[in-house]
């Protein structure tokens, strides 16, 4: 109650309670999703439907043809199961005798099913002038190269790159070890399944202890064959037992 002071008359003093403006509905009553609780969708990995069939169980960086430094097409492939060590090289260069020390490491672990693709190239300081036969002479004649040469490509543009190498670089595809190929003679260690486990730069040479380390511990993990279709139907003996029986059972 208060006093008019005019009309000295008594008016009463009324509280309205919750009287305004309605509230607002929540998010989650009209079919919105409440912001403190969203849920973050993940991207889905990419799909293999435009990839060709011979290629549907090879791994990506193994999708590739190349041709070899006697002219011959090589599908990539062909490695799948070894331990492999690609390395862009050049016959002009100050790490140019790191062939020699290629040689000796594909010598000690070939047996345990270790290769090295060594791909030949002329982006830097034009440090590989040659031709396919003159690079295949020099590396012959020079360091006694037994290891898989291919003829030269280009890997340090990446608009201008052979495919190999644009994946290589590629740091959405190689996600762990993908970035720009600084000079001749970096290296990439792959397991036998196909995954990219390794980088080393230029002056990391083929016989550093991590290297080596690292490349021993890839040898060591086996892949298991895979069974052909004679060995998945019912009945058919395991590998184990076939390969224990005598010739003539």
């Amino acid at each position: 109650m208060f006093r008019n002071r005019r009309c000295s008359v008594m008016l009463p003093l009324v509280v309205v309670v919750g009287w305004g403006l309605p509230e607002p509905t929540p998010a989650w009553a009209q079919g919105k999703p409440s912001l403190g609780r969203q849920r973050v969708k993940r991207p889905e990995p990419p799909k293999d439907q435009d990839v060709p069939d011979k290629y549907k169980d090879v791994p990506e960086v193994l999708r590739f043809e190349m041709r070899d430094i006697d002219g011959n097409m090589v599908e990539l492939k062909e490695f799948q199961g070894n331990v492999i060590l690609m390395v862009n090289t050049a016959s002009k260069c100050g790490y140019t005798p790191q062939y020699a020390e290629l040689q000796q490491i594909y010598e000690k672990y070939k047996d345990q099913g270790f290769v090295i693709l060594a791909f030949p190239s002329n982006d830097y300081n034009e440090q590989e002038p040659g031709d396919a036969a003159e690079i295949k002479k020099f590396c012959a004649d020079n360091y006694k190269v037994a290891f898989k040469l291919f003829d030269k490509v280009q890997v340090k543009d990446p608009n201008n790159a052979c495919e190999l190498y644009k994946h290589l670089a590629d740091k959405k595809k190689n996600t762990h070890f993908g970035g720009e190929i600084k000079w001749n003679f970096t290296k990439f260690l792959i397991d036998r399944k196909g995954e990219i486990r390794a980088r080393f730069e230029p002056a990391v040479k083929p016989t550093d202890k991590k290297v080596i380390a690292r490349l021993e511990s890839l040898l060591k993990v086996k892949v298991p064959k895979k069974k052909t279709d004679d060995e998945t139907k019912p009945g058919a003996p395991k590998r184990e037992e076939k390969e224990k029986r005598p010739p003539n059972a």
